[in-house]
């Protein structure tokens, strides 16, 4: 599998796991954290922790 059919697969599971209404594409990766667009064209920034996907935000809530 090359690294944009990583990326593409990665995305699929993101909007999965969190039930998305559209699609997302990932434009860079730090770890485990994506930063990606959606097709609306709405930035989002998700970080793996365990088998879940966040939105930043949500995490920095929890803190």
């Amino acid at each position: 599998m090359t690294e944009p059919e990583k990326l593409d697969a990665i995305a699929k599971e993101i909007a999965l796991v969190r039930n998305l209404p559209y699609t997302l594409k990932i434009e860079k990766v730090d770890g485990n954290t994506y930063h990606c667009r959606s097709s609306w064209g709405n930035h989002i920034t998700y970080i793996k922790k365990d088998d879940h996907y966040f939105i930043e935000t949500e995490l920095d809530k929890k803190s």
